[in-house]
């Protein structure tokens, strides 16, 4: 939110206009400024894994090729920012993973915000029914307005931004056996904000509003595991782990953004303690039952040997490839064998 009440036109809370005349990201509008189209999914990541006539799966369970995700962005926005960030991203994971891990975690939170975002917006645009014009569109302007927070702190793409309080999301970067047969993958989660991508020997998984909970949590299994390789099933595990634990959050983050009058200069933001005045714990607690339905769920879009029936044995235990019996790290070769610790 913002003190003042006379925001102007080029303010960063003007920017979220959902006409298809204007720009994604800055909310500029054709005719005023030059419009392209932006691949939601960058060329590099779609030559990269030859995703071009490979679909993706929307909302209302209808597919789209990727080389058909595009919206709609002002040249500038196009030629000057987005491109600086899919350079510096595309270089970075294309070097591998010994590169990627120095991305900064807004880098990548722009990156893969801009992609789920992405998605969404294009959702505004096509048909929930193709046969019934009148049901609507995929997504409408109320589900979009739901994520205007994350489409404020996308304005870091184009403008600096300052976090005092600490980033409200959190990043993890794992070093992935690189597998010719699973290379990549990319899986998001409407309702908890989370999103995680494999390409090739790199792995990432972004929270995108978590305020940092996973940061402080999963991240120091990222931080044990220290740069050495994890199979794909244990990546998986870890965003499905990630998923849960971001669903149990039972506070509602809030924030107060302030934006310099200097249309260069900084923007602040302040994030409110999540704990509140209540006594309550920040997140709620762990279920194992509800927890196997997720690994299940994130399992089975890419593991199709795993039953659903093998995961949980009563009364609480779920299978595990993060760790041993003992509940010791475990690492494996990218043929399973374990690797001693």
């Amino acid at each position: 939110m913002t003190n003042s009440t006379n925001v102007p036109s080029d303010s960063i809370f003007n920017s979220m206009n959902l006409g298809d005349d204007a720009c994604f990201l800055c909310g500029q509008r054709a005719p005023q400024v030059k419009m392209t189209r932006e691949h939601v999914f960058p060329r590099w990541l779609q030559n990269r894994h030859d995703l071009w006539d490979q679909e993706l799966f929307l909302l209302n369970h209808t597919t789209i090729k990727y080389s058909k995700l595009t919206v709609p962005c002002c040249e500038n926005c196009n030629s000057s920012h987005l491109s600086k960030l899919e350079a510096k991203i595309g270089s970075a994971v294309q070097s591998g993973y010994s590169e990627a891990v120095k991305l900064s975690s807004l880098d990548v939170y722009q990156w893969l915000g801009k992609i789920f975002y992405g998605v969404l917006r294009k959702e505004l645009t096509l048909r929930l029914d193709r046969q019934k014009p009148d049901k609507g569109t995929i997504a409408d302007q109320e589900l979009l307005e739901g994520f205007s927070s994350l489409h404020l702190f996308m304005q870091s793409i184009r403008r600096p931004f300052e976090f005092p309080d600490g980033e409200p999301f959190s990043v993890l970067v794992v070093n992935l056996h690189d597998l010719d047969s699973v290379d990549y993958s990319f899986q998001d989660s409407l309702q908890t904000m989370v999103c995680s991508m494999r390409t090739k020997d790199v792995g990432f998984i972004v929270t995108l509003q978590d305020s940092g909970i996973i940061r402080n949590s999963y991240a120091r299994y990222v931080a044990e595991v220290a740069g050495r390789k994890l199979l794909p099933i244990q990546f998986d595990e870890l965003y499905a782990r990630c998923l849960y634990q971001v669903s149990l959050i039972n506070r509602i983050p809030k924030f107060i953004t302030s934006e310099s009058q200097d249309p260069d200069g900084s923007v602040t933001v302040n994030m409110l303690p999540l704990q509140g005045l209540s006594s309550r714990p920040i997140v709620d607690e762990w279920d194992q039952t509800a927890f196997a339905h997720i690994l299940s769920a994130v399992l089975s879009r890419s593991h199709d040997d795993i039953k659903a029936e093998s995961l949980f044995s009563p009364p609480n235990l779920v299978m595990t490839w993060m760790s041993d019996e003992e509940g010791k790290l475990k690492l494996v070769d990218e043929n399973g064998k374990a690797i001693d610790v």
